[in-house]
C-alpha cells in the first residue's frame, strides 16, 4: 500500500455508510411499529356509525336531563370520591344509586365503578385511593323515578393534593 490510499473514500466505504444509515432508520421504524401496534388503539367505540345513530337519542337525553333543573359537583381527592347534587333551588337532592366510573383518558388499565353512598344534604361519598394525575370521571345518579343523571367530568389530582 502507497501512503496515498490510506486516506481515500472508497465505493465500500460509501457502502458502509448507506447500510449503517439506512439500516438505523429501518431499525428506528420498526421498533415504532412495535410499540404502536402493541400499545392502547385510542379507539373508544368498536362501531363508529353505529355509535353515530344513537347521537340523536343521546342530544334528546341532555335536554330533558337539563330541563330537570339539578346540578351536581364532583371533587375527588387521592382518598375520596365526593358528588354534591342538588336541585335548582339549591335544595339536596336525594337519589336511589348513585355511581361513578373513574378511569384514565388515554388507557383503560385504571378503570374502576366506585358506588356512592349518601351522607346527608345531598351529599354522596365513596372512599377510594386515587393517583395524581389526569381522571376522567362518568357518574350516573338513578332518580326516584327510574330517569338517570349523567355528567361526565375530566378532572386533575395534583401530587400534593390535600383537598
Amino acid at each position: 500500500m502507497n501512503g496515498r490510499s490510506q486516506g481515500r473514500f472508497t465505493g465500500w466505504h460509501m457502502l458502509g455508510v448507506m447500510v449503517a444509515f439506512f439500516g438505523t432508520v429501518i431499525t428506528v421504524n420498526l421498533t415504532m411499529a412495535v410499540f404502536a401496534a402493541t400499545s392502547w388503539t385510542g379507539l373508544i367505540t368498536r362501531d363508529s356509525y353505529l355509535a353515530g345513530q344513537s347521537h340523536n337519542a343521546e342530544l334528546a337525553q341532555a335536554r330533558r336531563q337539563d330541563a330537570l333543573g339539578l346540578s351536581g359537583t364532583l371533587a375527588i381527592d387521592p382518598s375520596a370520591v365526593e358528588f354534591r347534587f342538588v336541585d335548582r333551588a339549591g335544595q339536596p337532592v336525594i337519589v336511589d344509586d348513585v355511581a361513578v366510573k373513574l378511569g384514565r383518558p388515554a388507557t383503560d388499565a385504571d378503570d374502576r365503578v366506585v358506588a356512592l353512598d349518601y351522607v346527608g344534604a345531598g351529599l354522596y361519598r365513596s372512599a377510594t385511593t386515587l393517583a395524581p394525575g389526569q381522571w376522567q370521571a362518568d357518574l350516573t345518579a338513578t332518580l326516584a323515578d327510574g330517569a338517570r343523571w349523567r355528567r361526565i367530568w375530566r378532572l386533575h389530582l395534583s401530587e400534593d393534593a390535600d383537598r
